[in-house]
């Protein structure tokens, strides 16, 4: 049987993911199981489901799956909210997916109303210890606050200076001191403000001199500095002597996070923790009161040149109207953005590199614009010739289905093992039942029961992968190229309709992202476009069509010489 695995961390004081996968490896290896799909997610509250990528890679598998078994440590890997949780439980086991903790090797179950009140008791526990965990840790960070200790990362401007316990060896706390190279930076940019410079003329500036920026984001793909970073700097009170904490609540009563900004996430200003420390103090306050004064005469300005509303982007969720919004990124990790250009009375739209853009020529120095339709037009027929080529999935189903065909003598020898397993465990079986109404020694003869049922469960379960491989052998080949021909044939009709619908077939056929890459010939400037595709969505249907759960692993299908499904393609863009 196949299995995959899912482990995850996200206190200190908890066994890391890696050791979580190793005990599931262990386990997989004694029962016999194809470990073939391990995943995790490290640092992540069990509260939090949308945001864990391992969790949301194994249930973008649903529901047909390509593994029967999944393995966890404890069942609170998998979440600790009590109504998402159960969901998900439900929806694997829906899918015919075992869960087992192989710690204990405990199946989870749903089947019967006993078995519900003892998952919801499960996971009330869970969720209780992780509303204590978070109870415990806002009161330790609340009074630290409120004694002027450092309560999260590092502050631009500042360093975290270290306070050791009485022993002098220990950590007891941090403070904040001042950094005197990146103040010298806040005091610039207030300065820039004052002068009536905007905050992307700023952040170009400061990217041009090279100038100190503050720590990227773990998601960030470029350093330096850009137009919400200067204004975040401008917003900070502590460059005046003044910390504040507690403004927000991280937490909804779903214990996910929310952001900052949300109105329900916003505390009463009574119980925010407000601490004068003027020897924190950066910006003098005439500097501060004048940089904020320009911002406030230009955002009248701005108000009243577009009737009071404030246009800026669009909510999230909403439809992206681009082929390439998300599937695109420059030589240099950013992103390529949709533009609009006009000349004269003529509006076009261009892709361009926004690390460019919002962070000037020294981070990036990529300024070529290239055409959206022309764009959009090589990308289509990338994925049209060179993946959903019908030549490529008709050898790649003869090839993989000839590998997955079992030997017969192979098969016959194996089978028969497993049926003489059966017969032997159900002799036991019978056994000790008679045991049991004999009046033995109940709990011991109940245990051991129940481990030979779970040895016979498993062992019919294998019997029954085992014939439906042998099924292999009756697939009807031209009818599977067939169903992969009418496959091809309508996903090279969804890249021709509405941009969400090819983007959509687009996600399914690419590793990743396009690679925009700058250059230039004799001809002029061009772009080189490479990237990578992935064939398991139309290949694993194909080779599965009645709903089979395979022996064997189906994943990492390779392609025959001449139709590897990885493409590089240069073509000049003007």
């Amino acid at each position: 049987m196949i299995a995959a695995a899912y482990g995850r961390k996200s206190k200190k004081d908890e066994a890391s993911t890696e050791a979580q996968l190793a005990e599931c490896r262990a386990y997989a290896q004694r029962e016999g199981l194809s470990l073939d799909y391990p995943h995790q997610d490290d640092g992540q509250s069990g509260t939090e489901f949308e945001k864990r990528p391992g969790l949301m890679k194994l249930v973008s598998y649903l529901p047909k799956p390509p593994f029967q078994v999944l393995l966890v440590t404890d069942r609170d890997r998998l979440g600790r909210e009590q109504i998402e949780t159960s969901y998900w439980v439900k929806k694997f086991l829906q899918a015919g997916v075992q869960i087992i903790e192989v710690r204990t090797g405990r199946h989870v179950v749903l089947g019967s109303p006993v078995d519900k009140v003892v998952d919801a008791v499960t996971n009330m526990a869970s969720e209780l210890e992780a509303v204590k965990a978070g109870t415990r840790t806002s009161t330790r960070m609340f009074e630290k606050a409120a004694r002027g200790e450092v309560t999260g990362g590092i502050v631009f401007g500042y360093t975290n200076r270290e306070v050791l316990k009485a022993d002098g060896k220990k950590r007891d706390h941090c403070e904040y001191q001042i950094h005197p190279e990146q103040a010298a930076v806040v005091i610039r940019i207030f300065e820039m403000v004052r002068d009536g410079l905007g905050f992307k003329r700023i952040a170009h500036a400061l990217n041009a001199d090279q100038v100190i920026a503050p720590r990227p984001a773990k998601n960030a793909r470029t350093p330096g500095w850009c137009p919400s970073t200067v204004r975040a700097v401008l917003h900070r009170r502590l460059y005046i002597g003044e910390l504040i904490y507690g403004k927000s609540i991280k937490r909804n009563e779903f214990r996910q996070k929310q952001s900052a900004h949300r109105k329900e996430a916003q505390r009463a200003q009574d119980d925010w923790i407000r601490k004068g420390m003027p020897h924190l103090r950066i910006v003098p306050q005439t500097l501060w009161d004048a940089a904020h004064e320009r911002l406030t005469h230009t955002r009248r300005a701005y108000l009243r040149s577009t009737q009071g509303r404030l246009e800026g982007r669009p909510i999230a969720g909403t439809a992206a109207k681009y082929l390439l919004t998300g599937l695109a990124q420059c030589s240099c990790g950013g992103t390529m953005s949709a533009r609009v250009k006009f000349t004269g009375k003529h509006r076009q739209m261009y892709y361009e590199c926004m690390t460019h853009r919002q962070k000037g020529v020294t981070v990036c120095p990529n300024k070529l614009q290239v055409k959206q339709a022309d764009a959009d037009a090589l990308i289509l027929w990338m994925l049209e010739e060179r993946i959903l080529n019908p030549a490529v999935f008709r050898a790649l189903v003869q090839g993989r289905l000839a590998q997955l065909r079992p030997d017969p003598a192979v098969h016959a020898a194996e089978r028969a093992h497993l049926r003489q397993s059966l017969s032997q465990l159900q002799i036991q079986i019978a056994n000790l039942t008679q045991a049991i109404a004999q009046g033995g020694d109940l709990p011991g003869l109940l245990s051991a029961l129940k481990a030979v049922e779970a040895q016979r469960a498993h062992g019919e379960t294998a019997l029954t992968q085992l014939d439906q491989v042998a099924q292999l052998a009756q697939l009807d080949l031209p009818q599977l190229e067939s169903q992969v021909k009418d496959q091809v044939q309508r996903w090279r009709s969804a890249l021709r309709q509405s941009p969400d619908a090819a983007r959509s077939v687009a996600r399914k056929l690419l590793t990743g992202r396009l690679t925009f890459t700058p250059g230039r010939d004799a001809a002029g400037p061009f772009y080189r476009v490479t990237g990578q595709g992935k064939l398991d969505g139309l290949v694993l249907p194909a080779l599965n069509p009645r709903g089979y759960s395979f022996t064997q692993s189906a994943t990492g299908v390779v392609a025959p010489t001449g139709f590897e499904p990885v493409f590089a393609v240069r073509h000049a863009l003007s």
